[in-house]
């Protein structure tokens, strides 16, 4: 079977596995169960650590850990309330479920509330364009797009490597606030720009907060460069000659330098 298949039936096995076992998993925190429930319920613990590492290979899923955690929470009223069920390879199985159940969780409260934020556009945008204020290949490419392209489809990332890049996105977030397409083709490319009112700009937290996970995005696509457009929904977007063999004109990002 191919990769792809066997990924597939595995997200789609995983929660109908656990949901369905959830009332025969119920039973093990009654007191008078069985003398041989104990090992189901450190088989069925086990075995939602595969699926656990599973998501940690590939994808956290986030009802998958609801489901997840009923399961912690049956094991640990078992372990509260029957004393005869404690055993060394039951505690050794919870603290590895402990490990990537958490490790998991991050994972999906990094993909729900750290979001990217653009400085024009909607986010979910079919052409994304990731630039920084003090980079001169990302001067050319914004200027190149706003000039040709159709800014109602495209969203820009802003990454702030200086504090001056900061308050320069700052002074353009306020002139972009309710602005048409057309006028945002007009003042963009004025991020590129300095002057003495930038000293009036400084970040609120929310745009620090946005800015921050701009840069986690880029992380997690392994991009460590700017300008990085994005369009998955298009088999070709390359305004300015970028997937040229010796193109090499984008600057580093990183997280060492004055960020704000």
């Amino acid at each position: 079977m191919h990769t792809t298949n066997i990924m597939q039936v595995f997200s789609q096995l995983y929660p109908v596995v656990e949901t369905r076992g959830l009332p025969l998993l119920g039973l093990v925190s009654w007191p008078r169960c069985h003398p041989w429930l104990p090992w189901i319920l450190e088989i069925g613990l086990a075995a939602d650590v595969v699926f656990l590492v599973y998501q940690y290979l590939f994808w956290p899923c986030a009802s998958c850990l609801v489901v997840a955690l009923i399961l912690g929470g049956i094991t640990a009223i078992a372990w509260k309330t029957v004393p005869a069920w404690r055993s060394l390879g039951l505690l050794s199985v919870g603290a590895i479920w402990g490990l990537f159940f958490v490790i998991i969780s991050l994972g999906v409260i990094k993909e729900l509330a750290f979001r990217p934020w653009a400085l024009a556009g909607k986010t979910d945008a079919p052409v994304q364009v990731y630039f920084s204020p003090s980079c001169p290949a990302c001067q050319a490419v914004v200027n190149e797009i706003v000039s040709r392209a159709d800014i109602g489809q495209i969203a820009f990332f802003p990454i702030a490597e200086s504090s001056d890049d900061a308050r320069k996105i700052a002074r353009i977030k306020a002139v972009l606030n309710g602005c048409s397409p057309t006028m945002t083709q007009v003042y963009l490319p004025k991020v590129f720009q300095g002057g003495s009112s930038d000293t009036c700009f400084c970040s609120t937290w929310r745009t620090r907060l946005g800015l921050w996970c701009n840069k986690m995005v880029l992380a997690k696509m392994g991009a460590s460069t700017v300008p990085l457009i994005v369009a998955p929904n298009l088999q070709f977007f390359d305004p300015l000659g970028m997937s040229t063999p010796g193109f090499n004109a984008g600057c580093p990002v990183g997280l060492s330098q004055d960020c704000f």
